[in-house]
C-alpha cells in the first residue's frame, strides 16, 4: 500500500522507477521518496543527489533525517495520507 523510491545519482533516468511511481498513484498507494544518495559506499564514496522528488508526496533524506529511525515513521504517514 506505500512504495518507497530510493533516490540517488541517476534514478530519474529510469524509465522503470518512473512506471511503478505511475502505477503506484494508479493503485491509490502512498508514495514517498528517499535520497540515498550521501549513503557512503565500501570506499567511503558519495554520490551527487539527482533531485527526483515525486509532486505532492513527501521526500526524506537517510543521512540528514536519519532513516534507519524514521522509516518506519515516513512509511506509515505516507499509508495514513493516502487512507490506508
Amino acid at each position: 500500500s506505500v512504495t518507497v523510491v530510493l533516490v540517488g545519482a541517476t534514478t530519474d533516468q529510469s524509465k522503470w522507477v518512473k512506471y511503478e511511481i505511475e502505477a503506484s498513484k494508479a493503485r491509490g498507494n502512498g508514495i514517498l521518496t528517499v535520497n540515498i544518495s550521501q549513503i557512503r559506499d565500501l570506499a567511503q564514496q558519495t554520490t551527487q543527489y539527482c533531485g527526483m522528488t515525486v509532486p505532492g508526496y513527501s521526500n526524506y533524506n537517510w543521512v540528514t533525517q536519519d532513516g534507519r529511525t524514521n522509516l518506519g515513521i515516513w512509511v506509515e504517514a505516507a499509508a495514513k495520507a493516502a487512507g490506508r
